[in-house]
């Protein structure tokens, strides 16, 4: 190991890196859920349904093919958007 560093240490500043990715990432999953919350009222006040299936599918497959884009397995980016995409209709 690098000058008696335990990996902790020697680790330390990717952790680093990866808390602030996370961070910035809950930032932003807090402003798309505030997003959501508006949608939700919208379509609640227009009589819309919560679901679209067909914007379920664009937004799916959108963020798949960025995933792609991106060197990112799309199968994690689809798992992880359901997942948004099931909380945002129980929030909506």
């Amino acid at each position: 190991m690098s000058q008696n560093k335990t990996p902790d240490e020697l680790l330390a500043p990717f952790r680093a890196d990866i808390d602030a990715l996370d961070s910035e990432l809950i930032v932003l999953l807090s402003k798309r859920f505030s997003i959501v919350r508006d949608v939700g009222t919208f379509k609640t006040q227009n009589g819309i349904e919560i679901v679209q299936s067909q914007r379920v599918d664009d937004v799916l497959n959108r963020v798949a093919a960025l995933a792609e884009d991106n060197d990112v397995p799309a199968s994690i980016v689809r798992a992880f958007y359901a997942s948004i995409i099931e909380e945002a209709h129980t929030i909506e």
